[in-house]
């Protein structure tokens, strides 16, 4: 009997221990973040205007700190270059419009002055139109900054 009680409560302890509680700091891309991303993008020292999206790879961007990027142009309707380390990525099929930022393969940003199809998570949009996107961005390279 004393075995069995034994056995009853180790496993009890068991399936206790492998229940995870969910953390409140613990979210999905479905769901809503609260509060305002506070990120500055520059291009060649130029402040632009940006809609961030609210999205875990925004935050994860938004956590690392100050960014410096040699962006290189890329197939004539992107700059592209690496961030530094991996973040978080959510990739689905996309087409790109003039002025969108997009993550690729979790470790580079790419910022759009034409469009393209391809798997990217969305990180925001710059608010220029077409022909300011292309005076800024269509250069063989430029210097972005996030901060």
């Amino acid at each position: 009997m004393r075995k069995i009680g034994f056995l009853f409560v180790f496993i009890f302890i068991i399936l206790l221990v492998g229940c995870e509680k969910k953390n409140n700091n613990d979210f999905n891309d479905e769901e809503i973040i609260e509060g305002d991303i506070s990120m500055d993008l520059y291009v060649d020292g130029i402040k632009l205007d940006v809609s961030w999206e609210n999205n875990r790879s925004v935050i994860e961007l938004s956590n690392i700190g100050d960014i410096t990027i040699n962006m290189q142009r890329y197939g004539g309707f992107e700059v592209v270059g690496p961030i530094g380390q991996k973040i978080y990525s959510n990739d689905t099929n996309i087409t790109t419009t003039p002025g969108d930022i997009m993550l690729y393969q979790s470790r580079q940003i790419v910022l759009f002055f034409g469009t393209n199809s391809y798997s990217y998570t969305r990180l925001g949009h710059i608010n220029l139109n077409e022909e300011e996107l292309n005076n800024i961005l269509n250069k063989e390279s430029v210097l972005v900054e996030i901060k």
